[in-house]
């Protein structure tokens, strides 16, 4: 299994397949320059949220095109 957080998310099992230990989506963010990311989780490098004022679904965005 490969991705955002595949392995911490979904527990493999010796068949092949798959048990989702949580929900999880792979929606990406949409951001602009100065919009202000209010996170709600990181995994591997990426933060999941929203834009401070933007759109209320949530979305992931690499941690490394945000400032702390």
């Amino acid at each position: 299994m490969q991705g955002r957080g595949s392995e911490q998310i979904v527990e493999a099992r010796e068949d092949g397949r798959g048990v989702a230990l949580e929900s999880y989506t792979a929606h990406g963010l949409t951001i602009k320059r100065g919009d202000v990311i209010l996170g709600d989780k990181e995994l591997n490098g990426w933060a999941f949220g929203h834009a401070e004022g933007g759109p209320s679904e949530p979305g992931w965005v690499p941690k490394e095109n945000i400032e702390e």
